[in-house]
This record gives structure tokens, sequence and C-alpha cells, in this order.
């Protein structure tokens, strides 16, 4: 009996792309848990996620870095060595660009290492503003994470 799904990796060698699945124990986490590693052109990702039931989802690690994203509210991801005042350049630019934050974390592995602050916002950042933060200098990367609400 078919259920009319085709498979993902089906799926996914028809846009020409390649994926395979290995079962992993990610230890005490939510059984409905998922490692993603996504290699492409630009990198590498990789994200720790779980589907908690009523249509949400939890992601909690991304690169390394434990994180508490759940879709409700656009995102803004930053990767900066751990050094003072890079939460208040941030805040500045979104503060100028008419931009509400909603909450603003900051993660790190290790002191003055590597961290991830990551921003949710009350709207979406205009394209301008988004290429405004990408350019800032001290940050070696900046991802958009939009609203899984798509109206926020």
């Amino acid at each position: 009996m078919t259920s009319g799904w085709a498979k993902p990796s089906t799926l996914a060698k028809a846009e020409g792309l390649e994926v395979s699945f290995t079962e992993e124990d990610l230890g005490d986490v939510h059984p409905n848990s998922v490692e993603l590693r996504i290699e492409g052109p630009s990198g590498a990702l990789q994200v720790c996620a779980s589907s908690v039931g009523g249509g949400a989802i939890r992601i909690w690690r991304i690169d390394g870095f434990d994180v508490e994203l759940g879709g409700t509210y656009p995102t803004i991801l930053f990767v900066y060595p751990d050094r003072p005042g890079a939460v208040a350049v941030v805040s500045s630019v979104l503060a100028h660009g008419a931009i509400n934050i909603a909450a603003i974390k900051a993660h790190r592995t290790v002191r003055g290492g590597l961290a991830l602050m990551e921003v949710q916002l009350d709207e979406a950042p205009t394209p301008q503003l988004l290429e405004a933060l990408k350019q800032l200098p001290n940050f070696q990367q900046v991802r958009f994470v939009p609203s899984l609400e798509g109206g926020r």
C-alpha cells in the first residue's frame, strides 16, 4: 500500500539535491527531534529541532550554539567574537530602523570565543536594514529567520 507521498530523497533528486538519512542518538531530547546538516555553496549549517505537537516546532541548537527559537517572531542570528558592545551595536541599528526587539539573548560556547546573538523582532526588517546589519564590522555571520506565522 502506498501513501501517495513522495520520498524526500526523490523530491530532492528532482531538484538536483542530494539527501541522506541516518539514525543517531541525540541524547535526552524530545522524541520527535532531528539534527539537520545542510551543506551548500555558501557553507554548512547544523540545526537541531523538535516537532513538539500542535504544529509547533522548537529549534534548540544551531551550529553548536544552544538557542531557543519557536518560529513565533522574525529573528536575526549574529555570530561574532565575544567582546563588549556587540548587543549595543545591534540594538542601535535596529532602533534607527524603527524595529522593536521582542527578545534578545546571547549564547557562547566559551568566554571570549565565538558567540551567537539571537534577536527576536516584532516585525521583519526591510531588505535594506538587513543588508546594513550584514555590513557591520566584527560580525562573522548574519542570518535572518522569518516568522513561521507569516504575518509578524
